[in-house]
């Protein structure tokens, strides 16, 4: 009986399939009310946590409140926009017959009226935190990404809104969601405690990681980088309102992947650093006017990424280029050091360090590859950039400081390392080791002649226990540090592109 209960769990989880459809179609923006039982917030916003569900199920654009919106942007398999509302809309690029206005245009016009009506709403400027899903997520409301995520941003605007001396600043979060989950597992079907059946109701779901991969990558070059240069240019939009100079703009815009939404954002993004880093080697015009990675996003963070370290080569062997190293210390500009992305991965990541390697030799069976002290591809194309040793420069550990229980703990250049990864990438070292002390003073790194534009990280079990655990207070705290290191930096030097 048990047997059988088992292959037929094994055939529902085959042949069922999770709808390839747009969650959020309800395009209203008034504000989400409280349950009139539940206790009224103490901030100017509702706490995210105590509204309804059944009241947002289906919203594009959360409203909680004048400084605090949650706004989602969808897309299909092939990477394109969904596309619900009616034929003929009026936009403010005109009268488009034959398709309506999507998620992403619709956000930027509710803003941009916001903004109208209210500009001295954002007078010290804006934070934009966006966060794309991995495997096994999508935008339906019962999602615990979407669920977390949510009450992170709200921390975030808890932090900028209630601490003393914070600028204030209104919070934008913005959920880049897909269709991360196709079959599914053992948890949706209300088995996951049901011995034997659990199990193989999840073969069939674990089968879809290399399929999902290839769709995210396939995302991250369309509808994924389209979404982040516009966040970029929604940030451009509110510093024009910021009544002070282009080197004391305050707007910012970070940007996290987890996963494979990591693997998205890092196809939509990585174009953008690499082409910066050779112009910083090769342009002496560039190097002259702009010697420092353009900011069209104020920091990247990348989660448990899947994908493989050879699609980092490039940033990682630019990041090293030794006339890089030059530039930085003839030119005098400390801006060059600031993080631009930052990549945890950790060590008890099940998915990343056993399906990937797996999914990645099967898959390239015919595939040739280079093996020389300086190329290893095979070895790179076999192993996720978070369990990559040689691109690691820093460990994540638990620590004991009250400020921040997670620090960045340099790694030694010679430590398990041979070609490329034995090259020290650009860092602060002694030049600019002053100008990064405030990553070192909040706890965030142990030395802060260690940080540097492009940092990777492996993370402990007691930082990231697993492939999901990016949530926890730990490491949510130790992100939070970062960030706030970035600023008192940013706030110390006199020149910002």
């Amino acid at each position: 009986m048990g047997l059988c209960f088992a292959w037929g769990t094994l055939l529902l989880a085959a042949t069922s399939c999770v709808a390839h459809k747009q969650y959020r179609s309800d395009y209203s923006t008034e504000q989400l009310r409280q349950p009139p039982k539940s206790l009224a917030s103490p901030h100017p916003v509702v706490d995210p946590a105590s509204v309804s569900s059944k009241s947002r199920e289906h919203r594009v654009f959360e409203v909680y409140g004048d400084t605090f919106k949650l706004a989602h942007i969808e897309c299909d398999d092939q990477g394109s926009y969904w596309e619900t509302t009616p034929d003929n809309v009026e936009s403010v690029s005109g009268i488009r017959p034959g398709r309506g206005r999507n998620q992403i245009e619709f956000m930027e016009e509710t803003l941009e009226a916001d903004l109208a009506k209210n500009r001295a709403r954002y007078r010290n400027g804006v934070i934009i935190l966006a966060f794309a899903h991995g495997w096994n997520n999508n935008a339906q409301e019962k999602n615990d990404n979407l669920k977390n995520f949510r009450h992170a941003a709200y921390e975030v605007w808890k932090d900028e809104n209630t601490k003393p001396g914070a600028l204030k600043r209104p919070v934008i979060a913005i959920y880049l969601s897909w269709r991360g989950r196709v079959i599914p597992n053992a948890t949706t079907l209300g088995i996951e405690n049901v011995k034997g059946a659990s199990f193989i109701a999840n073969v069939p779901h674990y089968f879809s990681f290399w399929n999902r991969k290839g769709t995210a990558e396939e995302i991250g070059y369309r509808a994924m980088a389209e979404s982040l240069k516009r966040i970029s240019l929604i940030r451009r939009r509110f510093e024009e309102v910021e009544p002070r100079s282009d080197a004391d703009k305050n707007s910012r815009a970070i940007i996290v992947g987890h996963s494979f939404g990591a693997a998205a954002v890092f196809s939509s993004v990585s174009r953008s650093y690499e082409d910066d880093l050779m112009e910083l080697v090769y342009d002496h015009e560039r190097r002259k006017k702009r010697p420092w990675v353009h900011r069209n996003w104020d920091l990247v963070v990348l989660v448990n990424p899947a994908f493989e370290a050879l699609r980092y080569v490039t940033i990682a062997r630019y990041s090293r280029d030794q006339r890089l190293a030059s530039l930085a210390e003839s030119q005098r500009v400390p801006y060059i050091y600031l993080p631009r992305m930052i990549v945890v991965g950790s060590n008890t990541d099940v998915p990343n360090k056993t399906l990937f390697p797996i999914g990645q030799t099967l898959g390239n069976l015919t595939t040739s590859t280079q093996k020389t002290p300086w190329i290893e591809q095979r070895g790179r194309l076999r192993t996720a950039l978070g369990a990559y040793r040689p691109f690691a420069t820093h460990d994540l550990v638990k620590s004991d400081n009250s400020n921040c229980p997670a620090m960045l703990r340099a790694i030694p250049l010679a430590e398990g390392k041979s070609g490329l990864g034995a090259m020290k990438p650009l860092s602060a070292n002694e030049h600019g080791r002053s100008f990064m002390s405030p990553f070192q003073s909040q706890g965030v790194v142990d030395d802060a002649s260690s940080i540097g534009p492009f940092m990777v990280a492996q993370a402990d079990k007691a930082v990231i226990d697993g492939h999901g655990d990016i949530w926890n207070e730990r490491f949510r705290i130790f992100i939070t540090r970062l960030i706030e290191a970035r600023e008192m930096t940013v706030n110390q030097m006199s020149r910002r592109n």
